[in-house]
């Protein structure tokens, strides 16, 4: 009942479809609102023609297929689906299951929180201890902890199978992050349809951006796709968001607020207002915060070259900075936007609401290039607030 009600909401606020693991619940969905499109989630661990053929009798529309495939299964399934009149999707950047997508039963078995009903624990993130006739044989880690895929490098060849539409995940991802790899993907497949050679697209700026936003353990990977599974498949040291390395710390100046540190990269300078990091020698995170001016520091110049810069930035807290000793390195960890994302406030269209009362309840409607939502204060959990004191509409909109 909840599940469809929930469907019935989305149902009317205009979404496209619906993205679906359960099989009864398909049914139930296509009884009920027969004109609203099914997907099939990664959950259903679709990795056969069989499977496939499965879901047309569910009328599913779209396929999202398992993320344990390589790159000729997803071209023979996706060939196959299309010869029955289904799209596919295919999962290119984000978390990577320990076990086979939409079988992993850990988390409710330890916690009884269910992975294959969107509330997994991630126990595979969490330190263990292996043993051996009851004796440690290495120290604690994630073993189970995968890197995060990444097929940003594979875009043309999954364009070219054709797959219909790419999975960036973002559920519990920050919105920073999900605008900044939507961003580089959306531009690169635009490029790609353009003729631009791989060169120009797979970029080293780009690969570094996508590490920026996030990445576990420093780097991706993408077994699966390419048939080459090994220990780089893992993570066990480095579960969350490790940051990407700018440098060491050379000097703490911490009564001015100032701290300097030679760059691994020469040519690149973070913006200002990026979230940077210090780690020490063992990889822990001693202090974190946004920066407000970087600045580069020029090198001597010897023999008519310069021998390597230096950058000065501030942000840390006097305080925080007294307490810190040496060594250390710099490491961001977030940026407020990527070029693709200034490209694309080009194609901004406006976009107007208007607010009306009907009888109890409010109605909202945005409205913009033909398009119309409507949101209404009826489906709101609790009823909105009122005030008594008068708004001016120009507060209304500098909030708006």
């Amino acid at each position: 009942s909840q599940a469809l009600d929930l469907a019935d909401q989305a149902r009317r606020a205009g979404v496209n479809a619906l993205i679906v693991q359960d099989k009864g619940l398909m049914r139930l969905l296509n009884e009920r609102f027969p004109d609203l499109a099914l997907h099939a989630s990664t959950q259903c661990s679709v990795g056969t023609r069989e499977q496939i053929r499965e879901l047309l009798n569910f009328q599913i529309r779209r396929v999202v297929l398992a993320r344990e495939l390589s790159l000729e299964q997803i071209r023979d399934l996706t060939t196959y689906a299309h010869s029955l009149g289904i799209e596919v999707e295919v999962f290119t950047h984000g978390a990577t299951c320990m076990s086979v997508s939409g079988q992993c039963h850990m988390s409710f078995c330890i916690g009884g929180r269910s992975a294959n009903r969107g509330a997994c624990a991630q126990p595979c993130r969490k330190s263990y201890t292996l043993l051996c006739d009851g004796k440690p044989v290495r120290d604690d880690a994630a073993w189970l902890s995968p890197k995060d895929l990444s097929y940003f490098p594979y875009l043309r060849a999954l364009a070219e199978i054709p797959v219909d539409a790419l999975k960036i995940e973002g559920r519990l991802r920050s919105s920073e992050y999900q605008a900044q790899v939507t961003a580089i993907f959306k531009r690169a497949l635009a490029e790609i349809k353009k003729g631009r050679s791989d060169r120009e697209i797979i970029t080293p700026e780009r690969k570094r951006n996508l590490e920026i936003a996030f990445n576990r353990g420093g780097a991706f990977q993408a077994a699966f796709l390419t048939k080459h599974r090994s220990e780089e498949f893992l993570s066990p040291y480095k579960v969350t968001h490790w940051g990407y390395p700018l440098g060491k710390v050379l000097e703490i100046r911490a009564d001015q607020g100032i701290l300097r540190y030679r760059p691994e990269e020469k040519e690149y300078l973070p913006a200002e207002g990026s979230q940077i990091s210090l780690k020490s020698p063992s990889g822990k995170t001693v202090a974190t915060a946004p920066v407000g001016i970087i600045r580069r520091r020029p090198g001597p110049v010897k023999a008519g070259q310069e021998t390597g810069g230096e950058v000065e930035l501030m942000g840390f807290h006097p305080r925080i900075l007294r307490s810190l000793r040496l060594p250390l390195t710099v490491w961001q960890q977030k940026q407020k936007m990527v070029p693709e994302q200034a490209f694309r406030q080009e194609e901004k269209k406006p976009l107007s609401l208007h607010l009306t009362k009907r009888g109890k309840a409010y109605q909202l409607t945005l409205k913009s290039d033909g398009k119309e939502l409507y949101f209404s204060s009826d489906e709101l959990s609790s009823p909105p607030e009122e005030t008594d004191r008068r708004i001016s509409l120009s507060r209304i909109r500098q909030q708006m």
